[in-house]
């Protein structure tokens, strides 16, 4: 009765044995898939940074663009006041030549 109770342990324990060698060699095959997982991540991770950096970039000087781009239509629009004022200050000259001459007759 002892015997057969020690050798039904001993059967366990063969189990027990065989199943914990299973899972060291299962986890000695998923080891180098979980290197690969973190180094696949790290690359997705230093991917993304870099996209976003790139976009952060691309945003800023699309802004920049956009403040240039306000900055020449004023500086046109002033222009064009100027324009306009010169050409009304030199019709005005032109009237006021015109009556000086006729003033020295």
């Amino acid at each position: 009765m002892i015997s057969d109770e020690l050798t039904q342990k001993q059967r366990e324990l063969q189990g027990v044995e065989r199943e914990r060698l299973n899972l060291e060699r299962e986890l000695l095959e998923l080891r180098p898939l979980k290197t690969q997982l973190e180094s696949f991540s790290e690359n997705n991770k230093v991917q993304i940074e870099t996209n976003v950096r790139s976009e952060h970039e691309k945003n800023k000087l699309t802004r920049q663009v956009v403040e240039l781009n306000n900055e020449i239509d004023r500086h046109r629009a002033d222009n064009e006041e100027m324009q306009n004022a010169n050409f009304t200050l030199t019709e005005q000259n032109t009237i006021l030549v015109e009556q000086i001459k006729n003033f020295e007759k």
